[in-house]
This record gives C-alpha cells, sequence and structure tokens, in this order.
C-alpha cells in the first residue's frame, strides 16, 4: 500500500492576518471571576499558569501575532490579547479556515469547531492523496 507524504511548506498564519476585515470584539465577560486570571496572563499563556490548581490549561489568552492554539469543543476558551472578551463564534469560525458564510444549521458552533478538522487543511490533506495515490492533478502545482 502506498504510503502519503505530508510535508507542507505553508507559511503559518497569525490571527491578526486571520482575522483582517472582521471586527475583534467577542463576548464581553469583563465581570467574570476568569478575569483575575486573564489579568495576570501575557498573550500565548493559558490561565493554568497562574491558577491555583494548575487547570485551565485549555483557557488561554490568544497572541494576535502567532497562530491560533488548538480549540477544543468546549464552550468558550479562548480569549482576546487586549480586552477581556471570549472569541465569538464568527472569530472561531475564520480561525478554523470555515468560510465566513458558513452555515452549520442547528448544531452547537463550539462542537464544529472543536471537533472538525479545518477545512483549508482538510483540502490540502485530500491534494496530497489525490496527487500520491490516484495521479489526479499533479500538473495543477
Amino acid at each position: 500500500m502506498k504510503k502519503v507524504k505530508l510535508e507542507f511548506c505553508e507559511k503559518q498564519i497569525s490571527v491578526e492576518k486571520a482575522w483582517e476585515g472582521m471586527p475583534s470584539k467577542g463576548k464581553d465577560v469583563s465581570k467574570s471571576s476568569m478575569v483575575k486570571y486573564w489579568d495576570k496572563i501575557k498573550p500565548g499563556e493559558a490561565m493554568s499558569s497562574v491558577h491555583e490548581s494548575g487547570s485551565l490549561f485549555s483557557q488561554i489568552k490568544i497572541d494576535p501575532k502567532q497562530p491560533s492554539p488548538t480549540m477544543t469543543s468546549k464552550e468558550y476558551q479562548l480569549w482576546h490579547w487586549e480586552t477581556p472578551n471570549l472569541l465569538s463564534i464568527k472569530q472561531c469560525f475564520r480561525l478554523q479556515t470555515f468560510p465566513d458564510d458558513y452555515d452549520c444549521e442547528d448544531k452547537i458552533k463550539r462542537y464544529i469547531c472543536g471537533m472538525s478538522v479545518p477545512p483549508f487543511m482538510m483540502q490540502r490533506i485530500a491534494r496530497q492523496i489525490a496527487i500520491q495515490i490516484f495521479d489526479i492533478g499533479s500538473d495543477e502545482e
């Protein structure tokens, strides 16, 4: 059986770049008890670094200059770097490379983000399978 080599050379895309042209405000949670942890961490850090028990490892203040951290299917986990806002679903969809007009109907949107392979990534994998296994599309490069 033929093995597919997945060696991608795409440049990483920062949060800032991914959000070009869209509002950067998310869900205001400035009154949340979590803000005390948000205040103590730098962009790119998880709240677990300042939490007493080390929990809250998936609660992250995103760094605008870096690619997005991995999203899980849990409700609200990624925080804006400038203000104590949780990311909106539109911001999450953009980071996961879903089209801006994507309609997931009545499905739980955060679950979709956390459980899906980002469409951009899946497209790249599918293309390599088509080229390497089925010899389709190699002349399109």
